[in-house]
């Protein structure tokens, strides 16, 4: 190859090299959601046949695959209170910190907090979601925080 033809042949090598890597990204990320996807599903499934600490790591792999999914992290919280991970209160935090997280996992995550003696954490929850205009209307919602008056000892259950 002559030395005026260099250029051009690594400029298009660039290019190229370019092009394979700014595709392989969203390919990645496209891959990365669908494993996540098909892990929540097993996860559920797991659930379902009772190996717990199974789904847990499911869903939590599911959660690193896919960490800005609602659904991955709703998951993990959900189970690692079930198995009674110490880090339970942590994956809530993180859920009830993004957006999309809903009534139900305000209400489940308060009920954890409660579970685990976290009355200030609860009460930060219960703040949080009344900030975040959540409905307020939802059952589950309003049964978590007849038990956090119940434990500051606002109301008796």
């Amino acid at each position: 190859m002559s030395s005026s033809r260099f250029p051009l042949a690594l400029a298009l090598g660039g290019a190229l090299a370019l092009a394979v890597v700014a595709g392989a990204r969203p390919a990645w990320l496209s891959y990365r959601h669908w494993r996540g996807d098909r892990l929540i599903e097993t996860s559920k499934r797991q659930e379902s046949e009772g190996a717990m600490l199974e789904a847990f790591r499911s869903a939590h792999a599911a959660s690193l695959l896919h960490a800005e999914s609602v659904q991955a992290r709703r998951r993990l919280a959900l189970l690692a209170s079930a198995v009674g991970h110490p880090d339970a209160l942590g994956f809530w935090e993180t859920l009830l910190s993004r957006e999309g997280a809903d009534a139900e996992d305000f209400a489940a995550g308060i009920e954890a907090a409660l579970d685990a003696g976290q009355i200030d954490r609860a009460n930060e929850w219960a703040r949080h979601w009344k900030a975040e205009g959540v409905n307020p209307s939802a059952p589950s919602l309003a049964q978590a925080e007849v038990r956090l008056l119940a434990a500051r000892g606002d109301w008796a259950a």
